[in-house]
């Protein structure tokens, strides 16, 4: 804007400059007439000289300053040209960028769909897989987790209710307690204390509540317990209930069943979590298995939903095959990720050839 102004200024001078010559030109023979008839001298002559010749010399003199402004003027055009060139180009390659990502999208939305799609119609008892992208964002004394829906493959006549999008509040510290916990339990399972003295607080914390004080943010922590309770007891076979007030217990327990939390629980434990459809209707005793997964550097969770009833029997193996729905999932979707970056990385090297 600045440099379009400067030029501008720039040719009005010249205009005026040109316009002021043009007047003296115009001006020059009257002036040379009474010069002329009332002087004399050697200035008189070179004055006569200048005299005979005015009429050429007028002309070429205009004719310099009219070839002059019109080739600044043309030059000036030149370099608004050439600007506004640059700024298209740049408005050029910026969409270019955004379709191209917006492309690598669809192809990415495109292969996860088929991979969902191919895993559920190899397997029965499979009813359905979803994708959810989230995000832990820490705000003041509680982080939240933002949990949105990216895509699923439903087979016909299951009934599903996916959560297009959901955030969930916890306290930091407790945040902080449990994920360190349990990460620390998952690398070293005889690294077992920290995730017992969570418990044991949090345990003294809920019994330290009248019953009629327990909110929302105790049903979440109770909901904690149950999970590092069902963590340790594979492990430790005598660690498997919570001693908790029979009636709080209860309590905590009805209002647990109206929140649909399971897919945060797996979030914050980070690894293998399954758990059941609570309500009632065609979705009742429905199982989910959930597993964090990172695809391109981008945080994901998925969410398998199957019939139990098609399970193994015993508890052991039915764990064994759970967790072999998972690994095969994921196995599968990081298999179609890789071909797809190999086929990109192949015909960018096409295309620069």
């Amino acid at each position: 804007m600045k440099k379009n102004l400067k030029l501008t200024f720039k040719f009005s001078g010249i205009v005026i400059g040109s316009f002021f010559l043009m007047v003296v030109l115009v001006f020059y023979p009257l002036f040379i007439d009474i010069w002329v008839e009332n002087d004399s001298g050697t200035l008189y002559e070179l004055a006569k000289i200048i005299y005979d010749q005015k009429i050429s010399t007028i002309y070429i003199l205009l004719c310099i300053s009219f070839v002059s402004t019109f080739v600044y003027w043309v030059f000036t055009k030149y370099l608004q040209a050439n600007e506004q060139f640059e700024k298209d180009k740049r408005e050029t390659s910026r969409t270019l960028l955004r379709k191209y990502q917006e492309l690598k999208e669809f192809d990415q939305k495109k292969t996860l769909s088929i991979v969902m799609r191919n895993f559920c119609l190899k397997h029965d008892l499979i009813q359905a897989v979803q994708i959810y992208s989230y995000q832990n964002i820490p705000e003041n004394k509680t982080m939240r987790c933002k949990i949105k829906h990216l895509d699923g493959y439903v087979k016909d006549k299951t009934d599903l209710n996916g959560m297009i999008q959901q955030n969930y509040y916890l306290d930091k510290k407790i945040y902080k307690e449990y994920t360190r916990s349990v990460n620390k339990f998952f690398n070293d399972v005889n690294n077992v204390n920290p995730l017992l003295e969570f418990i044991s607080k949090q345990v003294m914390g809920i019994e330290s509540k009248p019953l009629n004080n327990l909110k929302n943010k105790d049903v979440m922590i109770y909901a904690l317990l149950m999970d590092s309770i069902d963590t340790l007891s594979p492990y430790f076979p005598g660690i498997n209930t919570i001693s908790i007030n029979s009636r709080k217990a209860k309590k905590l327990e009805d209002l647990l069943k109206v929140q649909r939390n399971g897919i945060y629980r797996g979030i914050l434990l980070g690894g293998f979590y399954t758990f059941f459809y609570d309500g009632k209707g065609t979705k009742e005793g429905r199982q989910y298995i959930t597993n964090p997964i990172t695809i391109s550097n981008v945080k994901y969770i998925s969410l398998i939903t199957l019939d139990p009833d098609l399970l193994e029997e015993d508890e052991v193996e039915k764990n064994l095959q759970l967790r072999g729905y998972i690994e095969e999932f994921e196995e599968m979707l990081h298999s179609a990720f890789e071909k797809e970056y190999n086929d990109d990385i192949e015909g960018d090297e096409e295309n620069a050839l």
